[in-house]
């Protein structure tokens, strides 16, 4: 827990956080190419994959090397370990939940990015999945199937999604003094999200709320309309920020909401304190956003047609992206 301890945590991110002006010049760009060049100009990534599914792997696979880098400063600290756990499940996640949908959908077509070995397994049921996972990831799946009492792709991977602010939320739960109010707060959008999700897409109430009441999670569970819904959580505490005319956008601009939040929040935490857990829980929310958004942008700029839609594609990206941009 020493001074030095503190700097080399800092020194593995702190000069490659996204900035504002590092997001506005990438959405500059003209294709996913110029903005993977951009990022090894900057020292973010040291190579230019050849397709845009390799550069996907490979953010994905830095974002996991990252946090494995935290875990080993870590291994002192039982709390901070588990907080990184759960962060680099998070990475995995994407992969996790295609494999349950195919398992489901007795599919053989779908992509994954870092579980290559679990796919190549073909599972024929979720017992197979969960037979082949160990460690949180399989906990997850076990968490899920236990909370889903119908058993389809959707439901599963709504509480796949859940586990990780669940299980987050019971460890910042353990925590004292300062620890525990700058921890709340890169996680208080992400608990009312995900209860409001679960409470619209399943119709079930989930303990883990911020600023949203049970009543209204409830009114959201016993609603009968989308219109209904959507005149709730324009009632909510999060209402001005996200008020729209369709059910998916409102929560589109939820999920913006939560994330810019758990931005600022996670550089206050990180750039701002001792060493703590907190400040491994701050890293780890930044190496999450960060890899999540640089996917975005390009994925988003492989849409661009010969230029024609650019202007249209960027405000799509912004809208999603952790920042706010004018």
């Amino acid at each position: 827990m020493s001074f030095a301890y503190t700097t080399a945590l800092a020194r593995v991110y702190k000069s490659q956080i996204l900035s504002t002006g590092t997001v506005n010049e990438l959405l500059e760009s003209s294709s996913w190419k110029e903005v993977a060049n951009i990022l090894r100009e900057n020292g973010i990534i040291s190579e230019v994959p050849q397709t845009l599914t390799d550069f996907q792997t490979y953010m994905k696979n830095r974002a996991l090397q990252i946090l494995s880098s935290v875990r080993n400063y870590t291994l002192s600290s039982k709390i901070a370990s588990s907080i990184v756990d759960l962060y680099k499940y998070i990475v995995e996640l994407d992969d996790i939940e295609a494999i349950v949908s195919a398992t489901l959908s007795k599919s053989t077509s779908f992509r994954v990015y870092l579980l290559k070995d679990l796919a190549d397994i073909k599972p024929q049921s979720l017992e197979d999945v969960l037979s082949s996972l160990t460690g949180i990831e399989r906990e997850a799946l076990e968490f899920a199937l236990e909370k889903a009492t119908n058993k389809s792709a959707a439901v599963i991977n709504t509480y796949l999604e859940y586990f990780f602010i669940n299980r987050l939320s019971a460890i910042v739960d353990t925590f004292k003094g300062d620890w525990i109010a700058k921890a709340r707060e890169i996680i208080c959008g992400y608990k009312d999200y995900y209860s409001s999700l679960i409470a619209y897409k399943i119709h079930e109430q989930v303990s883990d709320t911020c600023k949203m009441s049970k009543e209204t999670l409830r009114d959201i569970a016993n609603s009968s309309s989308k219109e209904e819904v959507l005149d709730i959580l324009s009632r909510s505490p999060y209402g001005k920020d996200i008020t729209a005319n369709d059910i998916y956008y409102s929560f589109a601009k939820f999920k913006k909401v939560v994330r810019v939040q758990a931005r600022k929040a996670s550089l206050n935490a990180f750039m701002g304190s001792p060493f703590t857990p907190v400040t491994v829980m701050g890293l780890a929310e930044l190496i999450r956003l960060d890899t999540e958004d640089i996917i975005t942008i390009v994925n988003g700029l492989a849409l661009v047609r010969n230029g024609e839609n650019k202007q249209k594609v960027v405000e799509d990206i912004k809208s999603l992206l952790s920042f706010e941009l004018i």
